[in-house]
């Protein structure tokens, strides 16, 4: 049991944000992705959500997570995931061990910042 809450991206696994007005997202990283508020909704209801138990399956991952030596106890940010590729199960690409998704992302931004 307590493997589950050691290591890696604890977004809706271990942790989740709560903003000013009472809305619950899964990480401070995560501020658009709201589950609930706690104004309408208990807090043991919104950590029991549908999107806090995608989070917390970390075999569910996609692409090189999903085959990753290291996924057991990493999983990757699934807030950079998310704001990278639209998907919260798939590669991190802030990963150094996904180095070809890596080296797309570093090169697809030195190229903007080269505009």
């Amino acid at each position: 049991v307590l493997s589950r809450y050691i290591g890696g991206c604890g977004a809706g696994r271990c942790y989740c944000s709560i903003q000013p007005n009472g809305d619950v997202t899964p990480c401070v990283y995560m501020p658009n992705l709201r589950v609930g508020s706690l104004k309408t909704t208990s807090f043991r209801q919104i950590w029991d959500c549908e999107l806090f138990a995608l989070l917390s399956d970390r075999a569910d991952r996609t692409g090189h997570c999903a085959v990753c030596k290291d996924r057991a106890y990493c999983g990757g940010c699934r807030a950079r995931a998310l704001a990278y590729t639209g998907d919260l199960r798939a590669s991190d690409p802030g990963c150094i061990r996904n180095r070809k998704l890596w080296e797309q992302v570093t090169a697809a931004g030195a190229a903007v910042a080269a505009s």
